[in-house]
């Protein structure tokens, strides 16, 4: 199973995660979900389809996001090597 990725400690081509929910916490910092952006603006746009934060699925390693520079679409390749999401 893929880590869940993390606000703040966890980066796309450099540049942190902004977690749109203060509720749920990884390892100390706020757990990632569909449509939370990177400081950048790239959106995330895959996700869990069994695990949610308040109806939204978690962002995990592997599962896509939508660069703004260059247009495209990347998988994260950080996160959590201690919580894990199916």
């Amino acid at each position: 199973m893929p880590g869940i990725v993390r606000a703040t400690v966890d980066k796309l081509q450099g540049s942190p995660y902004v977690a749109s929910q203060s509720k749920v916490f990884v390892e100390e910092n706020e757990a990632i979900r569909l449509g939370d952006l990177t400081q950048a603006g790239d959106t995330t746009i895959e996700s869990s389809t069994k695990v949610f934060i308040q109806g939204v699925g978690v962002h995990r390693i592997g599962d896509l996001v939508a660069t703004v520079s260059p247009p495209s679409q990347v998988p994260s390749t950080e996160g959590s090597t201690k919580v894990f999401s199916e």
